[in-house]
């Protein structure tokens, strides 16, 4: 990481939510607390372009680490905050985003993980109208549906996840983890014309 006022922001939050990941509280709150005490640096002329990422990110952070405080009212209504602040951003600018992942996702995630299943779905399907085939949308989708009762539409959710993450290694946490919904799908391309296969049947996987 670099001494510029990004690369400092960047770090402070991704530290936070791999110490959150890592249910390491303590550590996840300083490392917080070093990402709030950016905010005066990015008052700064030069550094404004960053404020609405640095306002979602600390969004996010509070959202979480209230969840982990049991707040669970406060923590999802941050993270509903902070994903919808975040498809604003999205929609202005997509090539590349500002953000690294769809915060409709963690809220929806938030939503299964708390019995709110219909919530979740609502979540997910936000998702896929921002990024029509998010694998990781679609799998926790097929959670919802199947939690909710809706078997044709967990199916739909399957098929397409199935088609997406064909070419995937095996093992996935993900896939298996909605494999074990016991949902039956055969793969399926939503797609509204025909597409190429990304790496041709037999090729080798890429090795960065």
């Amino acid at each position: 990481w670099r001494e510029l006022t990004r690369d400092k922001m960047y770090r402070a939050y991704c530290e936070t939510l791999a110490h959150l990941g890592l249910e390491e509280t303590g550590k996840a709150l300083k490392r917080y607390a070093d990402h709030v005490a950016l905010k005066k640096e990015l008052e700064k002329s030069e550094n404004k372009w960053l404020g609405e990422t640095f306002a979602v990110q600390s969004l996010e952070l509070q959202g979480l680490l209230a969840l982990q405080r049991r707040e669970t009212l406060s923590g999802l209504g941050l993270l509903a905050d902070a994903a919808s602040r975040e498809l604003k951003m999205r929609e202005q600018g997509n090539d590349p985003p500002s953000y690294p992942n769809v915060l409709y996702n963690a809220l929806g995630r938030a939503y299964l993980q708390h019995r709110s299943p219909a919530l979740a779905a609502e979540a997910f399907q936000k998702t896929l109208t921002i990024t029509r085939n998010d694998a990781f949308a679609l799998a926790r989708l097929v959670e919802a549906r199947s939690a909710l009762g809706e078997k044709e539409r967990a199916q739909d959710a399957m098929s397409r996840l199935l088609h997406v993450w064909s070419g995937a290694d095996t093992g996935l946490k993900w896939l298996e983890r909605a494999r074990k919904v016991g949902i039956q799908a055969e793969p399926r391309d939503s797609a509204p014309t025909p597409q190429r296969k990304s790496r041709p049947s037999g090729a080798a996987p890429y090795c960065a």
